[in-house]
């Protein structure tokens, strides 16, 4: 676990190209044809970046601070309250941060579930209001993703080049980790390893969708434009209309003309969709 949150805390970290070398070559996303604004990422190349309060997971940007019970102690909390402290306000003498860390621990933040309850929505609302993020997959062609996203199997996907990717939306790409339990917090533990466990930790359940996030520092629920580069694949859904399809491969041929575009079909010997390269 602490290995794979290293992994994802270097992806946040980084701030050029070569974090990227343990992302797949190629990110997918399943849409709808039939939303307007899901089309858009085709007719005008717009990746859109949600707040996370936009997400399906009721436990996304929700999940409880919890500590490790041993802990806390009365000198780990005075120590994490002289810390933040000290970060926060740097000029402060050591005399007055001293006298705002017995404060603190007079009022007992750490045990007051109210206090903790308040704090949980405040980071809940910041995050919503400064992080925007984009759900991506390395899943070329999952069933279950074709019907939760594609509408059903009458949408499409779309695969993007990782480098291109980056190139033009200069965000942070982390694989979301998947466990059984709520991710408990290290009292000491740095800002982002706390930001990567409680926004980039899922169910177990949600594990064949092989998540990849791309976040972006103060950029919830706005867009950014594409190169025609950078989207590599355009795959229809099996029950997607053939009016729709043949719309769609205009398109490609016009806007995406390098673009590597599949029909998808139900399988004769197995509960799973083949993929034919058309163009």
């Amino acid at each position: 676990m602490k290995e794979t949150i290293r992994s994802y805390i270097k992806l946040l970290d980084e701030d050029s190209p070569n974090f990227l070398y343990d992302v797949p070559d190629v990110l997918y996303k399943y849409r709808d044809w039939a939303n307007e604004n899901n089309r858009r990422l085709l007719t005008h190349r717009e990746l859109y970046f949600n707040s996370i309060d936009q997400f399906n997971d009721p436990f996304d940007g929700t999940i409880p601070h919890r500590y490790d019970p041993k802990q806390l102690t009365e000198d780990n909390i005075f120590k994490k309250y002289y810390q933040v402290t000290k970060e926060a306000y740097p000029n402060w003498s050591e005399e007055k941060i001293h006298e705002m860390c017995y404060e603190y621990q007079r009022r007992g933040y750490f045990k007051d579930e109210e206090h903790l309850e308040k704090f949980e929505k405040e980071t809940k609302t910041k995050v919503n209001l400064q992080f925007g993020i984009v759900c991506l997959s390395k899943e070329q062609n999952n069933f279950l993703m074709w019907s939760y996203y594609g509408n059903s199997h009458k949408g499409f996907v779309v695969g993007f080049d990782k480098k291109c990717l980056y190139r033009d939306t200069k965000a942070q790409f982390a694989h979301v980790l998947y466990e059984e339990d709520l991710p408990v917090l290290d009292l000491f533990e740095d800002t982002l390893i706390h930001f990567a466990k409680l926004v980039g930790t899922k169910a177990k359940m949600w594990q064949h969708e092989n998540e990849y996030r791309l976040t972006k520092g103060n950029f919830a629920k706005q867009k950014v434009y594409l190169g025609e580069d950078t989207i590599t694949e355009i795959i229809f859904g099996c029950k997607m209309a053939e009016k729709d399809k043949f719309g769609l491969i205009d398109l490609a041929i016009n806007e995406f003309p390098n673009a590597r575009v599949y029909d998808s079909s139900l399988s004769k010997t197995m509960f799973k969709t083949d993929l034919l390269q058309i163009r």
